[in-house]
């Protein structure tokens, strides 16, 4: 039977590395009740096409919606 060997050669940097991706991945979820908070969104300047439903937001562009903020160029 063969021994299957991980690539780190100490074994707490694969604890290490699980605990750090525990840790950010909880930080990027918004709240449960954000869902039915109003959406603000904040742009240098938008164009709405009304016949497709379309809207395109350029610039520094913030979309807000309880404690989920979301920023883009």
């Amino acid at each position: 039977m063969r021994s299957i060997r991980s690539g780190f050669k100490k074994p707490w940097t694969t604890s290490a590395l699980l605990a750090a991706f525990c840790l950010f991945s909880s930080a990027a979820q918004a709240e449960k009740a954000d869902r039915d908070k109003p959406i603000y969104l904040d742009s240098d300047s938008a164009v709405t096409d009304d016949a497709k439903q379309i809207s395109t937001f350029t610039g520094k562009v913030v979309l807000t919606q309880g404690t989920l903020v979301i920023r883009a160029d």
